[in-house]
């Protein structure tokens, strides 16, 4: 009785090793990705700084153009 109960716990244990083993991968790529998308943000911050600063020279052009054509 004592053996056979011995047994089953121990296999409980693997089981619930496995189960452990399989959470901290997911973990793990979990954090993979989180990373990954860290660093798209971060690019896609750069270029939205890039696309304001075009923004902004274009805002200067137009403003320059108006004032061209209101001289004729």
């Amino acid at each position: 009785m004592g053996l056979s109960y011995m047994l089953v716990n121990f296999a409980v244990l693997l089981v619930n090793l496995r189960y452990l083993l399989v959470s901290l991968s997911s973990l793990l790529v979990n954090l993979h990705f989180t990373r990954e998308f860290y660093g798209f943000t971060r690019e896609f911050e750069h270029f939205t700084r890039e696309f304001y600063g075009f923004t902004r020279e274009f805002g200067h052009f137009t403003r320059e153009f108006y004032g061209f054509t209101r001289e004729f």
